[in-house]
C-alpha cells in the first residue's frame, strides 16, 4: 500500500511533464503564431546565395555596429556562410576562408570558425564594391566562391 501511495504522484507527476512537452512541440493548433519568437533576424542578412558543384551556399551578414565602436580592430560585420550538401545536410567540417577585396583594392584574410550549422569570421566592409572570395576545405569537398557586395 505504501508503495502504491508513494507511486502515485510520481506517476502522475512524470504524466503532467509529458504532456506539457506534447503541448509545447505540437504546433499544429497554433492559427495565431504572434507569440513565437521569430529566429530569422538571428542568422543576419542574406547578401548572396549560389551553388556550387550541387553544394548550396548562403552568405549572412551581421552588422556590428556598436561592438565595432568599442572593438581595438577594424571590424564593420560578421561574415557567416552556410555551406548545404546535395542531400540537403549541412556542411559543418573543414576549414573556410574568406578573402575580402576592397573598393580600394586592399586585401583583407580572415579564417572563418565553425559555428553552430555554419562558419563565421568578423571582416572589414569599406563603402562600396567589396569582391568576396571563399575557400572551403573538407574532407569531402573543396569548393571556392566569388561574389561582389556593394556595402551601402
Amino acid at each position: 500500500m505504501r508503495k502504491t501511495i508513494f507511486c502515485l504522484p510520481l506517476i502522475l507527476l512524470l504524466f503532467t511533464f509529458a504532456q506539457a512537452k506534447e503541448k509545447h512541440t505540437d504546433h499544429s493548433s497554433h492559427t495565431d503564431h504572434s507569440s513565437h519568437m521569430d529566429h530569422s533576424s538571428h542568422k543576419g542578412a542574406m547578401i548572396h546565395s549560389s551553388v556550387v558543384d550541387n553544394y548550396q551556399i548562403a552568405y549572412h551578414l551581421i552588422d556590428m555596429g556598436a561592438h565595432a565602436k568599442h572593438s581595438k580592430k577594424p571590424v564593420t560585420h560578421h561574415l557567416m556562410i552556410y555551406i548545404q550538401s546535395p542531400h540537403g545536410h549541412p556542411v559543418k567540417n573543414g576549414q573556410v576562408g574568406f578573402l575580402i577585396i576592397g573598393p580600394d583594392k586592399t586585401e583583407q584574410k580572415v579564417m572563418a570558425m565553425a559555428m553552430g550549422d555554419g562558419f563565421g569570421g568578423d571582416v572589414n566592409l569599406k563603402k562600396g564594391k567589396n569582391t568576396v572570395k571563399v575557400k572551403l576545405i573538407s574532407k569531402e569537398k573543396k569548393l571556392k566562391d566569388v561574389f561582389d557586395f556593394m556595402n551601402k
